[in-house]
C-alpha cells in the first residue's frame, strides 16, 4: 500500500470547500436584492451560484466581480469563482481567488478552502499552514482538522496525521472516513492492532456522508488483508513513531481502541544558531510608568539563555531612535542566524488597522503622530526575516493604553482600537500576542505578568514543539485570568520541521 493510495481518494471524497453551498443559498436572495434590477446581472448571479458548467459559472462570477456592484459581498464573489476554478482542476486560479477573498475578508473558512486547494495541488506545507490559521480562528472545525491530517499524511507524517484525525473525531465522532484514514496511517506505522480497531470503528458508526460508503468499503478490505497476513509478516511498529500515553482529554474512539498517538513525527534536530532581541519599556515619559515590562523582559532574556540561545540582547526603556537602531542591528545579525526572535513588552496601539509599539519618548498628541513617534509592528517582524529557519515575534503590549485616551482624533474614519489588531504574517513567520486582537493583557499581581509566568515556565520544559508550547501558554493564561485574557498566535512556522526551545538537554538545543 503506497503513500498515494493511502490518501488519494480522500481529498475529493469530501467537499473540500467549507460550506460553499450554504454560502450561496444563504447569500443568494440578499445579494440579488441588492443588485440593480438588470436581468443580465441577475442572470450572472444565478449562473455564478448555480451553474453546473464550471466554465459558465466562472465566466458569470468574473462578470459580477468586474461589474463593481457586489459591494460588501465581493469576497463571496471571489470564493464562488474559486469554486468553479477548482471544479476545472485549475487550483492556481482557485488559490488566487481565495487569497483575494482573504484580503477583503479574513475568514477561517476561506483559509480552510485555500488550504484544500493547496492540498489538491500537492503543496502540503502550505496546506498545513493555512489549516493551522483556520484552526486558530475556529478550533472546532472538524473538516479543517481532517484536511490538515490529510496533508500531514500525504507528506509522510503518519503520526501527525493520526493526531489530526483524532482531533476531527473528537468533534465529529461519526466520521467514517476519519476512522478509515486513521487506520491506514496506523498501518503505515506498523501498528496493526490499532489499525484494525480503527477500521472496525469505521464500520460501526452511522455516517451518511457521501464518502462514508467508500470509507467502509476500504475498511472492510483492509481488515480482510490484515486477517490474511501471517503474524510473522506483520512489521513491528517503528520505534521512532511509538505512541505516547493518551492525552488527558480522550478523543473519540471505540472503548476497546488503544490510546492515540500524540508524539511529533519529526525527530528533533539541533536548532543551530539562535538569537533574540528582548525589549522592556516601562519608564514612559508622557504617561504613568508600567510596573512589569522591565521585569518581564529580564525574565524572558534569562529563560532564553537557559535553553541555549547563543546571543540574547536585553534592552530597556528605548526611545524611538534607540528602538530603530536596535532593530537595524538585530536584522543584520539575523542574516547569520537560524532562529531570530524579538520579544517586546510595553505599550502598543492599533490605529487605522495597523499595530505599533510605543517607545518611551512618544507623546502621541494626535493620531497622525503615530507614524512619526511609534514603530510599526511590521518593522519588528521584518527584523527577523533574515534567519534561515524560524522567525518569531512575541508582543506583550496589549495593556490598557493611556495614549489612546488622550490622543486627539484628526480623521473620523481612522479607527483607534482597543488592544491590537489581527494580523496576517507571511508563511514561515509566527507572531504571538499576549492577548488576542481586541483584548487587553493583565500585568498581574506579582513581579511578572501572567503571560510571562506561563511562557517562562513552558519554555524550560523539554520536548514541547513550539506550536504546542504556545497553545499550552494560552491555556495557562486563560486559567490564571479567569478566561479574561487569551494569548493568540498568528502566522505559521515551516511545516517541514519541528521546533523546540529545549530538547532533552541544553546541549542538544545548541
Amino acid at each position: 500500500m503506497g503513500q498515494s493510495e493511502l490518501f488519494e481518494p480522500a481529498a475529493k471524497g469530501r467537499d473540500m470547500t467549507h460550506g460553499w453551498k450554504a454560502i450561496i443559498a444563504g447569500g443568494f436572495l440578499m445579494l440579488l436584492a441588492g443588485l440593480p434590477a438588470r436581468a443580465a446581472l441577475q442572470g450572472d448571479w444565478r449562473d455564478c451560484a448555480e451553474a453546473s458548467d464550471p466554465a459558465a459559472g466562472h465566466a458569470a462570477c468574473s462578470r459580477l466581480i468586474a461589474s463593481g456592484q457586489m459591494k460588501g459581498s465581493l469576497a463571496q464573489g471571489y470564493v464562488m469563482r474559486a469554486i468553479h476554478a477548482s471544479r476545472r482542476n485549475d487550483y492556481d486560479a482557485a488559490i488566487a481567488d481565495f487569497s483575494e477573498a482573504l484580503r477583503l475578508k479574513p475568514s477561517a473558512s476561506y483559509y480552510a478552502d485555500r488550504a484544500s486547494m493547496y492540498l489538491l495541488k500537492g503543496d502540503h506545507p502550505r496546506a498545513v499552514s493555512d489549516y493551522d490559521q483556520a484552526l486558530r480562528m475556529n478550533p472546532a472545525d472538524s473538516n479543517a482538522h481532517y484536511g490538515r491530517a490529510l496533508a500531514l499524511g500525504r507528506s509522510g507524517d503518519y503520526a501527525g496525521a493520526i493526531a489530526g484525525f483524532d482531533e476531527a473525531l473528537r468533534r465529529k465522532p461519526s466520521c467514517a472516513i476519519c476512522y478509515t484514514k486513521r487506520g491506514l496511517s496506523y498501518e503505515k506505522l506498523g501498528d496493526t492492532a490499532r489499525a484494525r480497531a480503527s477500521f472496525q470503528a469505521a464500520l460501526s458508526v452511522a455516517d451518511n456522508a457521501s464518502d462514508a460508503e467508500q470509507a467502509r468499503s476500504t475498511a472492510r478490505s483492509r481488515i480482510q488483508a490484515l486477517n490474511a497476513t501471517p503474524a510473522s509478516a506483520v512489521p513491528s511498529p517503528t520505534p521512532a513513531a511509538a505512541p505516547a500515553p493518551p492525552p488527558a482529554v480522550s478523543v473519540a474512539a471505540l472503548p476497546s481502541a488503544p490510546p492515540t498517538v500524540s508524539q511529533p513525527a519529526v525527530v528533533p534536530q539541533p536548532m543551530g544558531r539562535r538569537i533574540a532581541l528582548v525589549i522592556g519599556n516601562s519608564s514612559y515619559r508622557g504617561v504613568p510608568a508600567l510596573r512589569n515590562p522591565r521585569n518581564d523582559a529580564a525574565t524572558i532574556a534569562d529563560s532564553l539563555r537557559s535553553v541555549g540561545f547563543q546571543k540574547v540582547t536585553l534592552a530597556n526603556d528605548l526611545t524611538r531612535n534607540a528602538l530603530v537602531d536596535q532593530l537595524k542591528a538585530f536584522a543584520n545579525e539575523a542574516d547569520t542566524a537560524d532562529w531570530a526572535m524579538v520579544y517586546f513588552a510595553g505599550h502598543g496601539i492599533e490605529v487605522g488597522g495597523l499595530n505599533y509599539v510605543i517607545p518611551v519618548d512618544a507623546k502621541l498628541a494626535s493620531d497622525r503622530d503615530i507614524q512619526y513617534e511609534a514603530v510599526a509592528l511590521e518593522q519588528i517582524v521584518a527584523a527577523t526575516e533574515g534567519a534561515k529557519k524560524l522567525h518569531l515575534v512575541v508582543v506583550d503590549a496589549c495593556r490598557d493604553n493611556p495614549f489612546a485616551v488622550e490622543m486627539k482624533r484628526t480623521l473620523a474614519s481612522r479607527s483607534l482600537g482597543r488592544g491590537l489588531a489581527q494580523i496576517e504574517p507571511d508563511a514561515g513567520t509566527l507572531v504571538v500576542f499576549s492577548a488576542k486582537h481586541g483584548q487587553l493583557a493583565s500585568d498581574g499581581e506579582g513581579a511578572n505578568s501572567p503571560f510571562v509566568q506561563a511562557f517562562a515556565t513552558r519554555i524550560k520544559t523539554p520536548q514541547i514543539e513550539i506550536r504546542k508550547l504556545f497553545d499550552l501558554v494560552r491555556d495557562d493564561v486563560m486559567a490564571a485570568t479567569g478566561r479574561r485574557q487569551q494569548p493568540y498566535s498568528y502566522g505559521s512556522v515551516p511545516g517541514n520541521a519541528d521546533f523546540y526551545f529545549l530538547t532533552t538537554t541544553v546541549a542538544q538545543a545548541r
